[in-house]
């Protein structure tokens, strides 16, 4: 049984097929993305430094939790930048 009677069914018109026109992309030159992608290498590695560390140590990772939670923000970028330091 229906909840509600047949003409709130067909309340709006059908909608009609449009097609859209298809866009015109430029050349692509991928000398950007690839400066980009080269820049990038270097914060990947110390990120998966410091991811490293923080997995390894729970000292580390209670320090930087202790500042974040008291929003810090100068403490934890100290310990992190601290931490880049002795990379291994």
């Amino acid at each position: 049984m229906n909840r509600y009677p047949f003409h709130y069914y067909h309340a709006y018109p059908p909608i009609p097929n449009y097609v859209f026109p298809h866009r015109q992309f430029l050349p692509v030159n991928p000398k950007m993305f690839m400066d980009s992608a080269r820049k990038m290498d270097p914060i990947l590695r110390d990120a998966q430094i410091l991811m490293k560390r923080i997995s390894n140590s729970d000292a580390f990772a209670k320090k930087i939790m202790i500042a974040a939670q008291h929003s810090n923000v100068t403490e934890v970028n100290r310990i992190i930048s601290f931490s880049n330091r002795y990379k291994k």
